[in-house]
Formats: structure tokens, sequence, C-alpha cells
């Protein structure tokens, strides 16, 4: 049982963190139409923020400088979701399929991890609500997504992966999904790394890769992820 399950403590407690979160009570995603824009834990006082999208300097959407982000968030970076190999060429530490026959590949972001042994049948319910920074309306080539990988901590293993939205699925005229609900049932016992997710990224095919602007331009207006509660049972 995850005794801080809905953030009860206040803190991220028992959790990993990486990037620019913090644990909120609520929260007002400002360019979010004004019915959908406050939003508040559904299942206790507090929630999570990974990759606050508010944490920005306009008109251009980049990112405020490490030194102006509060301090009661975890980290005053984001965590970078892509490696550079010697030779300068860079590799997503994840790429998802994308509509149109295109691959997305993640830029830079924030994830909250947990350890958590599960019988055969144990439950992982997280409450999820993926907040975009941008919309893809006119530039299909920048595509933020959220995701959770559940990992064999023993040996390393992806168990399984889900992703749960993209920014390029978010209807026009919404900048969010509402709250929804990842259900997985484990189909053995181990000691599991639950990982969520959310990347900038930037979507590109084998016959039209990504361009330097391209590449520059998904560190943007990053997207954010309100957890309400990570539930293992």
């Amino acid at each position: 049982m995850n005794n801080n399950d809905m953030f009860q403590l206040g803190t991220f407690e028992n959790y990993k963190v990486r990037g620019r979160c913090k644990v909120i009570k609520e929260y007002e995603h400002q360019i979010e139409n004004f019915a959908n824009r406050l939003k508040k834990p559904g299942l206790g006082a507090f929630m999570a923020i990974l990759d606050d999208p508010a944490l920005i300097d306009e008109p251009d959407g980049v990112r405020t400088s490490p030194n102006q982000v509060p301090g009661d968030y975890a980290e005053k970076n984001p965590v970078e979701l892509s490696e550079k190999r010697f030779s300068g060429i860079e590799t997503p530490v994840y790429r998802i399929p994308t509509a149109g026959g295109l691959t997305t590949a993640s830029k830079d972001g924030a994830y909250l991890e947990i350890v958590h042994g599960l019988d055969v049948g144990s439950g992982v319910r997280i409450r999820w609500d993926f907040l975009i920074g941008e919309s893809s309306e006119n530039d299909f080539s920048l595509n933020d997504f959220a995701l959770i990988d559940i990992i064999d901590a023993k040996n390393s293993t992806l168990e399984h992966r889900e992703v749960l939205h993209q920014t390029t699925d978010i209807p026009l005229g919404r900048w969010s999904t509402g709250w929804r609900s990842f259900t997985w049932r484990s189909p053995k016992k181990f000691k599991a790394k639950i990982r969520i997710v959310v990347c900038n990224g930037y979507s590109f095919s084998e016959s039209n890769p990504p361009t330097l602007d391209q590449l520059t331009a998904a560190r943007s207006f990053p997207s954010g992820l309100l957890i309400d509660c990570v539930s293992i049972a």
C-alpha cells in the first residue's frame, strides 16, 4: 500500500521525482477555456503537477530560467529525455507512434516514479489530466505526450507501456484532457518501478527527419501532467 497515494502528506515522500514538479492544492491552466481552467483534485486535498507549463517566458514560450523557478519545485530544470552520442547525433529516450505514419520523440520534461511490490492481480490506478502548452493545429511537427512505464525493478525489463495522450489528440479549442484514469493489473508477482512521464516532443518521418529549428522549438511551450492519485492495491 502506498501511504502517500493521493499526495496527502503534501510532499513527494515515497516517490522519485525529476523535473519541474510540485505538490499543489489547485492549478489554474491559464490558456484553457474558462469553464475548464481551474483544476482541483477529486479524491483528496492535494495533487501533483509534473513539468508545470506555466513556467515559461511569454510570448515565445521558452522555459523560465532556473534562477527564476520558485524553490518549492522538486528541481529547477526539466529532465533531459534525449541523449547525445559521441557523434553528436541526438537519441530520444522515448519514441511513440503518431497519426499519419509519424514518429514522435521526446526532448525534455519530467517524471514521477515509485517502486512497489506487486502480486498476481495487483491493481495500479493512476488518475491524470494532460495539460498542453501549445496547439498542434498549425504545426504537427511539435507534439508533446504523456505515458506510463511499468518496469521490473530487478532486471529493468519493460513489462507494460501505455501512452496516455498526445497534443495532436486534443480537440481544437481544448487545452487539457480533463481527469482520466489509467488502470492495469499485474500478471505476475514482482517488484515494479512505476514511472509516469510527460515529454516535450517533436514528430518526424523517415523521409522527413527533424530539423535543427524543430529540435530547438521542441523545448518551448511545455505540456504538463496533473496526477491526482497513484493507487496500488
